[in-house]
């Protein structure tokens, strides 16, 4: 992440940290869930401008994380 903005690093710092602790490989989702709890990034702010429902996208997050499992 050489000479990424903070929001990149950021979102890179999350990713290893959750899949850390989770022990698997990082897919689409993982990058998904981290997009989903910042606040001030672009894809936040594109996610607020879909008028994306919070707790849908919550929920979709998770059964994909089960589906996966």
């Amino acid at each position: 992440m050489y000479a990424a903005d903070p929001s990149g690093q950021a979102l890179m710092q999350k990713l290893y940290s959750i899949n850390k602790s989770r022990n698997t490989a990082l897919i689409g989702v993982h990058i998904i869930e981290v997009i989903a709890t910042m606040e001030y990034t672009v894809a936040a702010r594109t996610l607020r401008a879909l008028a994306a429902d919070a707790s849908q996208l919550q929920q979709a997050i998770q059964a994909e994380l089960r589906a996966q499992a």
